[in-house]
């Protein structure tokens, strides 16, 4: 599977073992009885094969650059659970066009930057903090998000197209539709 080690009830990924179909990756929810809680920091960095990543629905929080520069992402969903993205998490991700966040409570600065092609990131009223140059240079991007919440607060305030979506139910379809 790769390098891990222990974090607080789970487990922390390091980095994805050698030797693997480079383009998609698929996490399983645990390690040897421990949950994958945690993407390192640059867990996945720089690795521009990478086309999908599924991860398991217990990753509460993605590492500062755990994704950095992997520039053939082009979809990612994250876990519910998932309430945090590091520094620069996406940056420089330039095929990426949509992200769905619903459990994500704190987006980091630069979590997104330079990711050129973004078009869409669904947030629910779970986001609170958005730090600043999350989403710089995402020129076209339209943020999905509750009336009234702090993401919808944000789009407005930084000049993104905001598309409101009030029921949890509506943003579930859309979530599994695209």
């Amino acid at each position: 599977m790769g390098e891990y080690s222990g974090f607080f009830a789970g487990v922390n990924l390091l980095w994805a073992q050698q030797g693997f179909d480079n383009t998609k990756i698929i996490l399983p929810n645990a390690i040897k009885d421990k949950f994958i809680v945690r993407i390192d920091d640059e867990a996945f960095a720089n690795k521009s094969q990478l086309k999908l990543i599924i991860l398991g629905t217990r990753v509460r929080a993605i590492g500062d650059k755990a994704f950095y520069k992997c520039t053939n992402l082009d979809y990612m969903e994250l876990p519910k659970k998932c309430c945090y993205i590091g520094y620069s998490s996406f940056e420089g991700c330039n095929n990426l066009t949509r992200v769905t966040m619903l459990g994500v409570g704190h987006i980091s600065e630069n979590a997104f930057k330079d990711c050129k092609n973004l078009k869409q990131v669904m947030l629910s009223e779970k986001c609170a903090t958005i730090e600043k140059n999350a989403f710089f240079n995402c020129n076209d991007l339209t943020i999905l998000a509750p009336e009234n919440s702090y993401a919808a607060n944000y789009a407005r305030k930084n000049g993104f197209s905001l598309n409101v979506i009030n029921s949890e139910d509506e943003m579930e379809k859309r979530a599994k539709n695209g």
